[in-house]
């Protein structure tokens, strides 16, 4: 293709631009003046950055289990997924998000932790066997697929460039309040 042919293709296929001659040849320059004129400045796109879910779900639990966290020195957690089925009041989310939570059982706030799992878990309407840790831990597949209410919203600490999810489990009949003609089952 010559490039008087190439040009005639462009006023075509670009009929609002201009194009102006330059040295015994023809530019095409309409469509970056226009983004030059109107102080264009390029931007980093942010598609894909972590945004937390602000807002009050109805959840299925998915994962309750107990893990080992290599990275911190094989420290003894318990695993809790929360998926997402209705938006009451808040973002909506994509279908590939879970809330998730570590309550690490090794260390100084180990019962602490704990009391915060089992009090989770109850609040909840989910009551495990306490009656030893072998029987707590057994009794986790009881849980999966488990209504829970979550109400969510993001943090983010000093010093990060990500916000953290964070979220608490509530009672059904707080949670039911939020739910209104425009919550969004997915």
């Amino acid at each position: 293709m010559t490039l008087k042919e190439a040009i005639e293709m462009a006023k075509k296929v670009f009929p609002n631009s201009t194009i102006i001659e330059c040295n015994d040849r023809e530019i095409d320059m309409g469509l970056l003046d226009n983004l030059k004129n109107a102080g264009f400045k390029p931007e980093a796109n942010t598609d894909g950055e972590f945004k937390p879910l602000v807002g009050s779900y109805e959840c299925n639990i998915t994962v309750l289990r107990p893990e080992v966290d290599k990275k911190n020195n094989n420290a003894k957690f318990y695993q809790l997924c929360l998926k997402p089925v209705v938006a009451l009041e808040g973002d909506a989310f994509g279908d590939k998000f879970e809330f998730k939570k570590r309550y690490y059982v090794d260390g100084d706030k180990a019962t602490e932790n704990l009391q915060k799992l089992i009090n989770d878990l109850f609040t909840a309407g989910i009551e495990l066997d306490l009656s030893s840790d072998a029987a707590f831990e057994a009794d986790f597949p009881k849980a999966i697929g488990a209504k829970a209410f979550v109400r969510s919203w993001g943090w983010k600490p000093e010093g990060k460039d990500q916000p953290t999810q964070m979220f608490v489990i509530q009672k059904e009949k707080v949670a039911a309040k939020k739910k209104n003609e425009n919550s969004l089952t997915f």
